[in-house]
C-alpha cells in the first residue's frame, strides 16, 4: 500500500497503522547498494553484461561434478584470532541456517541456499550448476546466484580467453561479494520470513555489519548505510513483536516486556 494511501487510511479509522517494512525488498536494496559500491562493472545497460558473458560462454566453462571449486577460505582474510573466530562463528551460522531453509524452500531460493551451503565447503557437497537464465539489473537474485557460481568456477574462467567473461579485478571484486553474500547476508535473508523474530534477526545483522568491518570496511561501511535508511520501521511498535519469539533468551525478554510496558528505561 501507498504511503498516501496508509495515511488516507488512518485519517479515516482515526488511530495509527502499523507500519512493517516489506523485508525481502530491504534485503534487495542493501544487496544493490554493495553490489554497486563494489564497482563491480560500470555499465548502464538494463542488464548485467558480466552475467551476459557468463550466460553467453557458460557451455565453454567446465562445471562438471569432478571440476575444482574455487571454495571460501577463512585463513585468507586476516591472522588475527579474534577476527578468525568470527569468521567462524559466522560460517557456522550461515551453514545452519542455509541447511534448515533449504529443505522447504523450491526454486531460486533454494539454489540459493545450496550455492551458499557449496562455497562454504558445508559437507563437501556435490556441485550442480544450473544454466544462467534472466540477467536483467532487475532480478536482483541473479546477484547472488551468478556471482557465486562465477566465484566457484574461477580457476576455469581464468582457463577462457582473458576478458572472455570477466577481468583479474572483477574476479576480486565477485568473491569480496560472494564472502559478503554467504557468511552475512545469507543468515538473515533466509531468516525473513517470520514477523515475530525479525526485529531480533535485524538487530543481529546490524551488529554483524559493523564487525563486519575487521573482514571489509568498505562492505561493512556500504551495508550499513543502506541499512540506516530503513530502520524507520525498527521502532518501539514493531519491537514487542519479539515477545512471541523463540529465539530470544529469556532475559532478553523480560527486560523487553519491562522496557515495553514502560517500568524500565
Amino acid at each position: 500500500m501507498s504511503v498516501p494511501n496508509c495515511v488516507t487510511l488512518q485519517h479515516s479509522i482515526g488511530r495509527a497503522l502499523l507500519w512493517s517494512a516489506y523485508r525481502h525488498h530491504v534485503g534487495e536494496v542493501i544487496l544493490t547498494h554493495v553490489y554497486n559500491d563494489l564497482r563491480i562493472e560500470e555499465s548502464k545497460s538494463p542488464e548485467v553484461t558480466v552475467f551476459n558473458r557468463f550466460k553467453k560462454h557458460f557451455h565453454t566453462v567446465l562445471h562438471g561434478s569432478d571440476e575444482k571449486l574455487s571454495k571460501f577460505q577463512p585463513g585468507h582474510f586476516s591472522n588475527d584470532s579474534q577476527t578468525v573466530s568470527l569468521i567462524t562463528t559466522w560460517k557456522e551460522t550461515a551453514e545452519a541456517a542455509d541447511e534448515s531453509s533449504a529443505e522447504y524452500q523450491r526454486e531460486d531460493y533454494k539454489e540459493f541456499s545450496q550455492l551458499c551451503l557449496l562455497y562454504l565447503d558445508a559437507n563437501n557437497r556435490e556441485s550442480h550448476f544450473r544454466r544462467p537464465g534472466a540477467v536483467h539489473k532487475a532480478r536482483w537474485m541473479s546477484k547472488m546466484l551468478y556471482s557465486i557460481k562465477m566465484v566457484l568456477l574461477e580457476e576455469q574462467i581464468r582457463l577462457l580467453p582473458a576478458r572472455t567473461i570477466t577481468t583479474a579485478a572483477q574476479q576480486t571484486k565477485l568473491r569480496s561479494f560472494v564472502t559478503f553474500v554467504c557468511l552475512i547476508y545469507s543468515a538473515w535473508w533466509t531468516t525473513c520470513r517470520s514477523a515475530v523474530d525479525a526485529p531480533w534477526h535485524d538487530l543481529y545483522l546490524y551488529q554483524n555489519l559493523l564487525k563486519y568491518k575487521q573482514v571489509s570496511p568498505e562492505i561493512s561501511h556500504s551495508a550499513t548505510k543502506a541499512l540506516n535508511r530503513h530502520l524507520w520501521y525498527l521502532c518501539s511498535d514493531m519491537i514487542p513483536l519479539t515477545l512471541f519469539s523463540d529465539i530470544a533468551s529469556k532475559p532478553e525478554l523480560q527486560y523487553l516486556a519491562k522496557y515495553a510496558s514502560g517500568s524500565e528505561a
